[in-house]
């Protein structure tokens, strides 16, 4: 069992439209990525697979602005989805499954999507956490790095924690 504990940052206006800017690019590239699966399904008939969709989205301006393991990370949500897409349409073709298979939606114009940092993208100074938003992102918007402050119940702890469980 994992212990967990939610935290509600605090952020000054320019971490939080860095924010909303970085999940609103997440929920593009998911997608253009989703989009992408989804014609070759169409006009093929079989998966594409993320390793070959890769090719193709990493072209994608949401995906040259995300840090590339956000960006990978995203990619491979969709993957995720489909697999489960394509899982579910095996069993309904075997006959053990009842209910109806649909392929996975888009996510909303106007809505965002998760960013999911790794362990190597994150470093920690002093008593915050600095996570590294990419090259490409720090020359369109002027912004490298964002900074968080470690809860005070776990400072001291955070290097141990963060090699457990990142």
């Amino acid at each position: 069992m994992y212990l967990t504990q939610k935290n509600h940052l605090r952020a000054d206006k320019q971490t939080y439209e860095t924010l909303k800017r970085l999940t609103k690019l997440s929920k593009n590239l998911y997608n253009f990525t989703l989009y992408t699966i989804r014609q070759y399904f169409f006009n093929h008939g079989k998966y594409l697979n993320k390793n070959t969709a890769y090719h193709t989205v990493k072209e994608n301006d949401n995906y040259k602005l995300l840090p590339s393991q956000v960006a990978q990370n995203t990619v491979e949500t969709v993957d995720g989805s489909m697999k489960s897409f394509f899982k579910l349409l095996d069993k309904k073709r075997k006959g053990e499954y009842e209910k109806p298979v649909s392929l996975p939606k888009y996510l909303d114009k106007d809505g965002n999507f998760i960013c999911t940092f790794k362990k190597d993208q994150l470093k920690v100074i002093d008593d915050n956490i600095r996570l590294s938003l990419g090259l490409d992102y720090y020359r369109t918007y002027g912004i490298k790095y964002l900074y968080f402050k470690i809860p005070d119940n776990i400072i001291g702890q955070y290097e141990q924690l963060l090699s457990h469980f990142l």
